[in-house]
């Protein structure tokens, strides 16, 4: 067992701590209710008759269907499963060594919904381990805690290496044009990657330095790699479904663009210290100022980011609160 801070296993020692336990997660299902009902306006910049006789004609859905499928389940649906099979690595000594890893998965994914649920009111998804804290004995707490900022935060380093890498793969007449379009110089130097890539190796030294201090239950040196190769796969899904969502919002440019401007978009929002409605308003706000100039009807941009956050993060919370109401508290609620 890891030593664990002090004041950490006093606090999930604590009387609180199961009462917060459970109340978390309804507050991410408040938030869910509150960014529909806030943001509702925001759909009234779809022209709703046109959209409906677009996808109202057999040829478009000839044309867009598959793509569709890929944007909405099979996309989202691939990343939860990369994000089960890293939990599944992170908590492996906790398993059945006999179990194979499609039956991992399949345990695991209901524990990452409901604690998905339990993020949504909170920057950055911090309070994701509350959810998955109810799936583990007390004395776990504390490691599921660790575990789940330690899962998550492996996404950093290819938030910021991935542009830095990509910006190599773009036509550099590209770049002019785009530093001459937005006002942005840096887009055309040289500069914005050796930056970038100066992040990313910082964010990936921190991350394998709380690794190895924090992890201290596990003695394997090919866990940590084997969890920032899924986070890579993960990212890359991420940007694919920007990707598929401004196709087929009528976005037309080579495949390299795009994954640079959408990896820079995500790069500039990652960190951003706001709460989801933020959060996602100014996800919003940069696909407007990005891709809003490169489509046909601009304000559709900022649809992009809240397609993606529903599919990504709404649905899979709201499945996994009803799973946890219908069938997980009855198994689960003696822990």
């Amino acid at each position: 067992m890891a030593l664990w801070p002090e004041g950490l296993v006093r606090l999930t020692q604590s009387r609180w701590w199961s009462t917060g336990l459970g109340l978390v997660p309804w507050l991410g299902l408040a938030a869910l209710l509150g960014q529909f009902w806030s943001k509702s306006g925001t759909w009234t910049l779809v022209d709703a008759p046109a959209v409906v006789k677009v996808i109202g004609s057999s040829k478009w859905w000839l044309a867009q269907g598959w793509r569709l499928l890929v944007a909405v389940i099979v996309l989202p649906l691939l990343g939860l499963v990369v994000d089960a099979i890293k939990w599944s690595l992170i908590m492996e000594d906790d398993e059945d060594p006999h179990r194979s890893w499609w039956n991992r998965v399949q345990k695991n994914i209901p524990i990452l919904c409901y604690g998905i649920l339990g993020s949504l009111w909170f920057p950055a998804r911090l309070t994701e381990f509350a959810g998955r804290c109810r799936f583990y004995p007390k004395d776990q707490h504390p490691r599921v805690m660790v575990s789940t900022w330690l899962s998550s935060s492996t996404q950093w380093v290819w938030v910021l290496l991935v542009p830095a890498l990509a910006w190599w793969l773009v036509d550099p007449s590209s770049k002019a044009r785009w530093a001459v379009q937005w006002s942005w110089a840096p887009l055309d130097s040289v500069w914005l990657s050796v930056v970038l890539g100066g992040l990313a190796i910082l964010a990936g030294w921190a991350w394998f330095t709380i690794f190895r201090k924090m992890q201290a239950y596990t003695p394997t040196y090919h866990l940590p790699v084997a969890l920032q190769a899924w986070s890579f796969l993960r990212h890359l899904l991420l940007l694919g479904q920007w990707a598929f969502w401004l196709e087929l919002l009528g976005l037309i440019m080579d495949g390299a663009s795009v994954y640079f401007l959408v990896a820079m978009v995500l790069a500039v929002n990652w960190f951003a210290p706001l709460g989801v409605l933020g959060e996602l308003g100014l996800r919003g706000l940069s696909a407007f100022l990005v891709f809003g100039p490169l489509l046909p009807v601009p304000t559709h941009s900022m649809l992009v980011p809240w397609l993606i956050w529903f599919t990504n993060v709404g649905f899979p919370a709201l499945v996994g609160g009803s799973w946890w109401l219908l069938r997980g508290r009855r198994k689960w609620r003696a822990l």
